[in-house]
């Protein structure tokens, strides 16, 4: 099912076997979201699902798009009621103005945009900004290659370019709430879910590096990192053109590069200048919990970071 799903949306790498298999190995359990008429699917998603020791927890990383009255809301709530989950996270990317129905209480909420560039035709340079027209020449005279891997040796490069943007980022005063796991990189490889592009220094070290999620006809910007010599030498700019232009060989039609909240105007103005589509995505997670045991639950977790600090 998971197949057909992936085979009817081939530019969604959230809806592919790969995917769900790297969840697997993440430790989530993969469920198929699906609405039918009769034996046909005519829409779906994979949700995945996690249970702890004081919770569980489904999350939605890309909905279908479908209207607020659809039957696969009233399903959806009854499969939450079965498995017990206490949060429920979904993102839906679409320029409708009602993706979602409020489906209990909201513990967060974000909204932004994500970039998509169209494939269809050969990318070219002209649709970009000045300034990163000016980085990708500065890099090619200065001699950066790309180069594509899945070896489990690109991870360590990958995490450190990562860590060294988001101190950049901190530095600037922006809040940065990721947590790098080397552990989803690793396991998502090995599902052969996603894969790195990295901009390579004439002297062998790694300037740049993107991991993408890949699919069919798709490909997603899951992260980045680039070291300061990179930033001065145009490899981040760089990176991203040389690795449209190796997508679009392979026949990949949509390459989305990912999203930024609408507060962080640096990040959205970086991706915007590649001269992508602009689609409006929106984050909500729902607390579905009694809420006497949602208090018990904040209470205990409070108490433990407590003792940690301790």
């Amino acid at each position: 099912m998971i197949q057909e799903l992936a085979d009817r949306d081939p530019e969604n790498p959230f809806v592919t076997p790969a995917f769900a298999h790297g969840q697997t190995l993440l430790g989530y359990i993969p469920c198929l979201l699906g609405l039918w008429s009769g034996k046909e699917l005519q829409a779906g998603c994979i949700g995945t699902f996690k249970k702890g020791r004081l919770s569980s927890s489904l999350d939605i990383r890309l909905l279908p798009d479908i209207s607020s009255g659809s039957p696969f809301w009233p399903g959806l709530m009854e499969a939450c009621k079965a498995l017990r989950i206490w949060d429920l996270t979904m993102c839906s990317v679409t320029d409708r103005s009602d993706p979602v129905p409020m489906l209990g209480r909201v513990t967060f909420e974000e909204r932004g945009a994500e970039y998509h560039l169209r494939m269809i035709d050969r990318p070219d340079p002209a649709r970009m900004g000045s300034n990163h027209r000016r980085n990708l020449v500065k890099a090619r005279k200065n001699g950066v290659t790309l180069c594509r891997s899945s070896s489990p040796d690109a991870i360590i490069a990958h995490v450190s370019l990562m860590n060294l943007s988001m101190e950049r980022r901190q530095e600037r005063g922006e809040v940065v709430t990721a947590n790098i796991r080397s552990l989803y990189f690793r396991h998502m490889l090995a599902a052969g879910a996603g894969e790195f592009f990295q901009a390579i220094h004439p002297d062998g070290s790694v300037l740049s590096s993107i991991f993408l999620l890949r699919s069919a006809a798709g490909s997603y910007y899951q992260s980045a990192g680039t070291s300061p010599q990179g930033m001065s030498l145009g490899s981040s700019p760089f990176l991203v053109w040389r690795t449209a232009e190796f997508l679009q060989s392979e026949g990949v039609t949509c390459f989305n590069l990912g999203g930024s909240s609408l507060n962080n105007e640096g990040l959205l103005r970086f991706k915007n200048s590649f001269g992508g589509q602009a689609v409006p995505f929106h984050t909500l997670t729902f607390n579905l919990a009694n809420p006497l045991l949602w208090r018990l639950r904040n209470s205990l977790t409070n108490l433990r970071r407590i003792f940690r600090r301790t």
